[in-house]
């Protein structure tokens, strides 16, 4: 899995299939939101979880029902 954020955008391939999307961040205990779009068609909204200005954690609910996880920043090397 590669992923690179880059202030309000984002992406992520896992070598098959390639997702982007916009977020806005915001700072810690406060939500953002979040955008998704996948190259097999899938799309996905949810909220985030701000952590600090530079980190956070949610979900994405995609178009099939399914979840994925979005994390950015040190929210990331907590797992």
């Amino acid at each position: 899995m590669t992923s690179r954020l880059l202030r309000r955008y984002f992406f992520v391939t896992d070598g098959r299939m390639n997702c982007s999307g916009t977020f806005h961040p915001s700072g810690a205990e406060t939500q953002a939101s979040a955008t998704l779009h996948c190259s097999n068609g899938q799309r996905g909204v949810g909220p985030a979880a701000g952590t600090s200005s530079f980190a956070g954690a949610g979900t994405f609910r995609m178009d099939d029902g399914s979840d994925a996880i979005f994390q950015y920043g040190d929210a990331i090397r907590h797992e």
